[in-house]
């Protein structure tokens, strides 16, 4: 048994009807078996019930992930990646990423930053943390390397993940 592709659900058929042949094909990586023989209206429907069930995984997985360019937030399991490398991101830094991202294009105030990483008011407003976070995240976004992304700040008003469709024409994608 081979897998076209890591993206795609294996649909195994067996002809066997050895217990032990089926839990072999499913240890191996099968997702969904089908005992055959069986008539073609019953095959049918186990792949139309297959293709469903493949169709809504894709869809919830593609739902829980905020893109950004090369960016991946992935909301379900607090991980982010940039292009093909995983960023290993302490859990403030993805709050703070996270603010920033679901405001994109926008100067989000220091107080806004301040509550979405530190919810319970753990941290006084005249703190330096939130600079301090916002250096290692900057740090580790490798933002030099992607020239369509970027983290500005602007002093006295807050800080800002700019994402740019067209570099040489400055366009912003919102």
């Amino acid at each position: 048994m081979r897998s076209l592709s890591q993206k795609l659900p294996i649909f195994a058929l067996t002809t066997s009807t050895n217990d032990d042949h089926a839990a072999q094909l499913l240890e191996q990586g099968a997702d969904y078996l089908v005992h055959i023989p069986c008539d073609a209206k019953e095959i049918r429907a186990q792949l139309n019930n297959f293709l469903r069930l493949t169709l809504a995984v894709q869809k919830e997985n593609t739902s829980n992930i905020l893109h950004i360019g090369e960016l991946k937030i992935f909301l379900k399991n607090n991980q982010v990646m940039l292009g093909e490398e995983y960023l290993a991101l302490t859990v403030k830094e993805y709050k703070l990423l996270l603010a920033l991202a679901h405001n994109l294009n926008k100067i989000v105030d220091t107080e806004s930053l301040y509550e979405a990483v530190y919810p319970q008011s753990e941290v006084k407003l005249t703190s330096r943390s939130l600079n301090m976070h916002l250096s290692n995240l900057r740090h580790k976004l490798h933002l030099e390397d992607y020239t369509n992304l970027s983290l500005e700040t602007k002093r006295g008003k807050g800080v800002g993940l700019f994402y740019i469709t067209d570099p040489a024409g400055g366009e912003n994608h919102a």
